[in-house]
C-alpha cells in the first residue's frame, strides 16, 4: 500500500482508503488520518462488540 497506492492516491478499502480521502480532501498527514479512521471504526464497534473484544482489537493490533 505504502508503495503503491499511497503516493498515487488511490483509495483501497477500509481504514486505508479512507485515510487517503481524508488525505485527498482535507491535507491532514497520511498517518494522522489513518489513526482517525480506525479511532472511528472502533468507536462505532464499541457498542456492537463491547469494551472486550474492542479492547483486545486494540493491544492485538
Amino acid at each position: 500500500m505504502s508503495l503503491f497506492l499511497f503516493p498515487h492516491s488511490i483509495p483501497s478499502g477500509g481504514a486505508a482508503g479512507l485515510a487517503i480521502l481524508i488525505n485527498h480532501w482535507f491535507h491532514i498527514s497520511l498517518g494522522f488520518s489513518l489513526w482517525l479512521a480506525n479511532i472511528v471504526f472502533l468507536l462505532f464497534a464499541l457498542p456492537y462488540f463491547g469494551f472486550t473484544w474492542t479492547f483486545r482489537t486494540i493491544i492485538s493490533v
